[in-house]
């Protein structure tokens, strides 16, 4: 969290005080304490949310909806703003934008207004993106360097927040001393709070992009910020261990889900012209293939013989399962022992809330208490969160493996 504190309120709530002890009869005291009055910090407080997961596969920006997943996120920004007082309901009149904010609006009975200029960036003709259709990495620091940069028809960085700017100033001079609610987007929130923090930058972009929803409160006297708050909802979710319930895997009763598990996450991290086909392709073919399921089976069933080996189904306190884990040791040399992550599958209503985050900590801590020298983890060249996963937990890369596929000949075909 950073603060700007322009204003000494310690300062004015003495001279207050000491004024509201003049004499009733004085009528120069009345005037300096009205005065002083004219001087107090009137606090107006704005949440930005940004939204909730959306649904990439929707190309329309305006119209994009919120995934499953984000429908159920959203609610933690209701139980947030729930005891926070709050006044008027601003958004963005994107739809995951509105959508994200409309639960805690419909709740207590706020109508949303729309303030077109709170709207995301307008994204150039034919941006490069990544496999999940998000601007690629390269683009958006490019961008970062350079508020100036523009790709195609797109909006520059400093034009987005130059109107962002614009739109917030007109809400404090029409909302002051208000409690205010604003459905926000990623990048636009970003130069928001670029515009206040210099010091915010690309990694801090980055750090914050995979979390849905997220929320910035920021505090101001008049236009002048004198505080600023990041929120992320999901912190104590991926944190608490308490929160989860960790159980062995049995395999009489866990082994369809298991499978089921492993095959998805093995897709996920499987060749690109591996993943040409569907998903229910993949699966077909690998539940086809009895020694593939056997070989792992037999893998996982003589880890188990480790008791250092972290085979577990996650679950939630209520009993829903919402994680898959699989952490074998290597190494009987006891100069070197390292922890080797197999397998970690985290169910869709649960991915960006921090489970990911915190069964990796759980692992690395494990590791160390068995003496681990290190703790190794693969992913596909195409699994994006995965890959971004581990540069959050600190994990470099140590090893690269290269592939060529061999086209047969049609007449050997």
């Amino acid at each position: 969290m950073s603060e700007f504190m322009p204003v000494d309120c310690h300062t004015n709530n003495i001279r207050l005080a000491e004024i509201g002890r003049c004499e009733a009869g004085n009528k120069q005291n009345f005037i300096t304490f009205y005065k002083i009055l004219a001087t107090v910090i009137i606090m107006t407080t704005i949440y930005f949310v940004r939204h909730a997961e959306s649904d990439r596969l929707v190309r329309d920006g305006r119209t994009r909806p919120l995934t499953k997943k984000g429908l159920i996120d959203r609610r933690l920004v209701t139980d947030f703003l729930s005891d926070k007082k709050i006044d008027i309901v601003l958004s963005s009149p994107f739809k995951r934008a509105v959508d994200t904010v409309a639960d805690f609006a419909e709740k207590y009975g706020f109508n949303i207004e729309h303030i077109e200029d709170f709207r995301e960036q307008q994204s150039g003709k034919g941006l490069p993106r990544d496999k999940e259709g998000n601007p690629s990495d390269d683009f958006l620091r490019k961008q970062w360097d350079d508020f100036n940069f523009r790709y195609s028809d797109g909006e520059t960085l400093h034009e987005l927040r130059q109107r962002n700017i614009v739109a917030l100033t007109g809400v404090l001079m029409s909302y002051s001393g208000k409690n205010i609610v604003i459905g926000t987007h990623a990048m636009a929130l970003s130069t928001i709070i670029n515009y206040y923090d210099a010091s915010y930058g690309f990694d801090d972009f980055l750090a914050m992009n995979p979390i849905m929803p997220w929320i910035v409160r920021m505090d101001f006297d008049g236009d002048i910020l004198i505080k600023i708050e990041k929120i992320n909802l999901f912190a104590d979710l991926g944190k608490n261990e308490n929160k989860y319930q960790h159980r062995r895997i049995n395999l009489e009763s866990d082994k369809n889900y298991i499978l089921e598990c492993h095959c998805r996450v093995n897709y996920a991290c499987d060749c690109p012209w591996a993943r040409k086909i569907s998903y229910e392709e993949y699966k077909e073919n690998w539940f086809s293939n009895k020694d593939q399921q056997e070989s792992f089976l037999s893998a996982l069933i003589e880890s188990m013989a480790d008791e250092r080996t972290i085979a577990e189904i996650i679950k939630t306190d209520s009993g829903e399962t919402v994680a898959y884990f699989w952490v074998p040791f290597h190494g009987e040399d006891e100069s070197f022992v390292w922890a080797d992550v197999q397998d970690l599958y985290i169910e869709e209503a649960y991915r960006g809330t921090g489970l990911a985050a915190y069964l990796m900590d759980y692992a690395e801590k494990s590791a160390k208490s068995h003496g681990a020298k290190v703790i190794r983890s693969g992913t596909g060249c195409e699994n994006i969160p995965s890959q971004k996963l581990h540069r959050k937990m600190g994990y470099y890369q140590y090893r690269m493996e290269y592939e060529k596929l061999l086209e047969q000949d049609s007449d050997n075909a």
